[in-house]
Parts: structure tokens; sequence; C-alpha cells
């Protein structure tokens, strides 16, 4: 008798996920050629060609999601790292120089910084402060390079994201009841259409 009852269940139960299931995948398929027919038909934005672009060339991923308004905005934040990396770079080798014509004892070569830093200690802390705001810069460089790559990239993804007028968000008093207890809350709604 048990085993006929197992048996019973063990057949609903199969039959209740396949019953249940088969809609669901006959969904899903409909979806996923539906996505299939829009990216090959209308969506010819390469995702891939925009990140290629703007790590290649930075601010070019940019220009081919036409956000031409972000290209200034990348080139001022490149020059500006760059130009700070070089001319750190360029004082730390002054005093570096300055430091070794200082120590290498020869009278003929001529110390820019004689009587303004007397001690050898004070060229050095200058080199150290010199040297990392250079590496500061470089780094910083390397993060606004990575940053204007992810946006591009981000860019191509969202290119046929729509934005219309017609999202709208409304909120209103809403009561939530149980058998135990009555309650008052808040509901909100995004609507996109």
């Amino acid at each position: 008798m048990k085993s006929v009852l197992q048996k019973y269940y063990s057949s609903l139960i199969l039959c209740l996920v396949i019953v249940f299931t088969l809609p669901l995948n006959s969904f899903a398929q409909q979806k996923v050629d539906t996505i299939k027919s829009i990216d090959s038909e209308e969506m010819t934005h390469s995702v891939k060609r925009a990140t290629i672009l703007s790590a290649s060339f930075p601010g070019f991923g940019q220009f081919y999601n036409k956000k031409y308004w972000k290209m200034p905005i990348v080139y001022g934040a490149m020059a500006t790292t760059i130009y700070f990396a070089v001319d750190n770079h360029r004082q730390y080798r002054r005093y570096l120089d300055a430091f070794y014509i200082r120590d290498d004892d020869d009278p003929n070569t001529v110390d820019e910084f004689e009587g303004i830093y007397t001690e050898a200690s004070q060229l050095i802390e200058l080199q150290d402060y010199f040297r990392k705001y250079r590496d500061f810069n470089i780094i910083l460089t390397s993060f606004v390079y990575a940053l204007q790559i992810i946006d591009a990239h981000v860019d191509a993804h969202l290119f046929y994201y729509n934005v219309d007028d017609d999202l709208s968000l409304q909120w209103q008093p809403t009561t939530i009841r149980s058998p135990y207890y009555n309650s008052f809350g808040l509901s909100v709604k995004l609507n996109f259409k």
C-alpha cells in the first residue's frame, strides 16, 4: 500500500513540476528570440568597439558613443595629471642634481642652492617630496585613463537605453491589513512606459 501511495505522490509531483515549468520555458524562449531579433536587426552599436577605441586613444570611445561633451573633460583630466607628473619629475631631478653637485667636491660646478639650503638632508627631503607627488600623479593619470575606458564601456551598453518623459514616480498612503493588526504605510510606484 505504501509503495502505491509513494508512486502516486511522486508521479503527481512530477506532473506538477512539468505543468508549471513548461510555460516558463516557452516564455523564456520567446524572450530570448525577441532579444536576438532586436540585437541582429536594430542594434549595431558595438560595446567592444567603444571599449577598444577608448583604450587605444583616450576620448575616442566617448566620440564613438556620441558623448562629445565628455571628450574635453577626458583630455583636460589627462593633460592636467600628465602636466603635474612631468613638472614634479623635473623638480625631483633638479634637487637630485643639486644633491650630486654638492656631494662631488668639484670647485668648477655651481650649486644653485648654495646659501639657500645649507644641509644635504634638506635637498633629500625636497627630492622625496617631489618624487612622492610625481608618483601620485602617475597613479592619478592611470586612474583617469581607466575611468574613461569604463565610462565608454558603460555608455556603449546604455546607448539604446530609452530615456523618455514617460517615466513617473507615484507615492501614496496605503493601509496594510492583517488578521491581527492594521497598519499604515507608504506605497511607492515607479512606472517605466
